[in-house]
């Protein structure tokens, strides 16, 4: 019969205290047992466990109170590439401004002139209504978009630009978002869809 300790199979630096954990015996005919210090150890974890998932339980807000209408905003046509969400009320008035591409602390890149897809669909959230711009602070050409609107492809919208051969493709540099619920927006603005 071969007869050993665990603090030689595992060294007694790597577990300083064994003898106090009821690990001593023949291997592999006797069962393990936990002594009391690791007993206790393992319920404290148990209960702080215990104690977060019921905490969260009770905390969590339900899922479908307080949505915010949000309008969500891609690089890339057909919802693809770098995403910007903006809840309501919200406002971006020069995307220059905001960064893209972020790697801790750096953005090498911005949203002026980049977003080739929108929805106003809430994305899971309410939905809300866009105002988008064609230059920042809010100015030049620009289209109110309804709330429930998802445009794929802005290279496909030309409303509100006076030149019919320009579209929306790249061309926002500031925009606001807007509660989806009641009229529209009083805007200077065109709306989408008409």
């Amino acid at each position: 019969m071969f007869r050993t300790r665990l603090s030689f199979m595992l060294g007694s630096a790597l577990l300083p205290g064994w003898h106090h954990w009821g690990l001593e015996g023949d291997f592999p005919r006797t069962p393990l047992t936990i002594g009391a210090p690791l007993r206790g150890t393992i319920t404290r974890i148990i209960a702080l466990f215990a104690i977060l998932i019921a905490s969260s339980l009770i905390f969590a807000a339900p899922a479908t109170a307080g949505l915010t209408p949000r309008a969500q905003f891609w690089e890339t046509v057909g919802f693809l590439g770098d995403k910007l969400d903006k809840d309501a009320f919200g406002s971006e008035p020069n995307l220059r401004e905001l960064g893209r591409d972020c790697v801790l602390f750096h953005c090498p890149g911005n949203w002026d002139n980049v977003i080739s897809a929108l929805s106003t669909t809430g994305g899971g959230q309410e939905t809300s209504w866009l105002e988008i711009f064609e230059d920042p602070g809010f100015g030049g050409r620009c289209l109110v978009i309804s709330p429930g609107q998802s445009v794929g492809d802005l290279r496909l919208l030309r409303r509100g630009l006076e030149n019919t051969s320009e579209d929306w493709n790249d061309r926002i540099s500031s925009f606001i978002v807007y509660r989806g619920t009641g009229s529209r927006p009083a805007s200077r603005c065109v709306g989408f869809p008409a």
